[in-house]
């Protein structure tokens, strides 16, 4: 069996209020990464790779709720199904600090989209 992050997890992760970068690969993303970014005035990065069991509704919240987060600079994205177009324009929109979005293999986020947010930040 895989090590699979959980929302219990998650949730537990959400307590340490310090954390500046995390890095989540194969994560269960639900309430308990609402809960992460909800929390994590200090984190300034962010990757979250291979995402799953999620639906687009509570993606598109996580990424909103990122967007409020003061001193996040960098957001990597990659292989992320439930990512949308809604939810990095939504993050997009309310950000003051982001300067580096990445978005690979991220299926539901369209071609203008990322020509979009090629105009607002730096696209690695």
């Amino acid at each position: 069996m895989k090590n699979v992050l959980t929302d219990e997890s998650l949730l537990a992760m959400a307590q340490v209020k310090s954390l500046k970068e995390i890095h989540l690969d194969r994560a269960f993303v639900g309430i308990g990464l609402n809960e992460v970014v909800q929390n994590m005035n200090n984190l300034e990065r962010l990757t979250l790779s291979k995402t799953r069991n999620n639906s687009k509704k509570q993606m598109d919240s996580v990424l909103d709720k990122l967007g409020n987060l003061p001193r996040l600079q960098k957001v990597t994205l990659i292989d992320c199904p439930a990512v949308t177009d809604d939810g990095i324009m939504s993050m997009l929109y309310k950000t003051t600090s982001l300067i580096h979005l990445k978005v690979r293999l991220c299926h539901a986020v369209s071609a203008k989209t990322l020509q979009d947010i090629k105009k607002i930040v730096v696209v690695g």
